[in-house]
């Protein structure tokens, strides 16, 4: 038995034309139309089957990747911090001098907390090492530098520097800039060295960076 190619219709065994939808004959059996219509949906049984195993991949190998970028970005500890001026380095009685002064509308540049709450919690009893201080960007180095005047309790002019301070739960005024700079070598060997490295490295990234 004949049929229509595109109706399915039954054709007459001599029709050229088929006499329901006017298509050209080409001679197809029923079972041929069957073949055809099978081969038809296994086709798309197998596209969407090849789109749902994508899905699956996608999603097995990064099941939780925006909860762990959303966990990242709450666990970051950065405070924003603008360079002082004309008080980068809180003065000490062996003659330091201050760092160089900063534009106040360059902007503000990430300070990273460590332990506790400080820059570098160790600055009283560990040296820090060239390479140490290099890691680290300007701004966190003068943030570090005056951060070990403030761990006796010394107050700044700045505001912005005593707004940050003020914001560390380790801080608690003491003295005055006055009362603190006219105390006898407050800061012992370790820390003076700390001081004047840190205020070497700082001046030297602000130059590279100026350059």
């Amino acid at each position: 038995m004949r049929v229509c190619t595109r109706c399915g219709s039954a054709l007459d065994d001599n029709a050229k034309f088929c006499t329901i939808c006017g298509q050209p004959v080409e001679v197809a059996t029923v079972g041929q139309m069957k073949r055809r219509r099978t081969v038809a949906i296994v086709v798309a049984v197998a596209v969407l089957l090849a789109l749902v195993a994508g899905a699956i991949v996608v999603v097995m190998a990064n099941p939780f990747g925006a909860a762990d970028q959303q966990q990242e970005e709450r666990s970051s500890a950065v405070v924003q911090v603008e360079r002082t001026e004309g008080e980068g380095t809180a003065p000490t009685d062996d003659g330091q001098q201050s760092a160089p002064e900063k534009d106040e509308t360059q902007a503000d540049a990430a300070i990273i907390q460590t332990k506790d709450g400080y820059v570098c919690p160790d600055s009283s009893t560990h040296v820090y090492t060239d390479s140490e201080l290099y890691a680290m960007n300007a701004a966190t180095l003068e943030i570090a530098r005056n951060e070990i005047f403030a761990r006796y309790g010394r107050e700044f002019n700045n505001e912005r520097l005593q707004s940050y301070f003020d914001a560390q739960p380790w801080y608690t005024r003491r003295y005055s800039p006055e009362e603190f700079d006219a105390m006898d070598n407050p800061l012992n060997a370790t820390e003076k060295e700390n001081v004047e490295n840190m205020l070497r490295v700082q001046t030297d990234l602000e130059e590279r960076a100026g350059e």
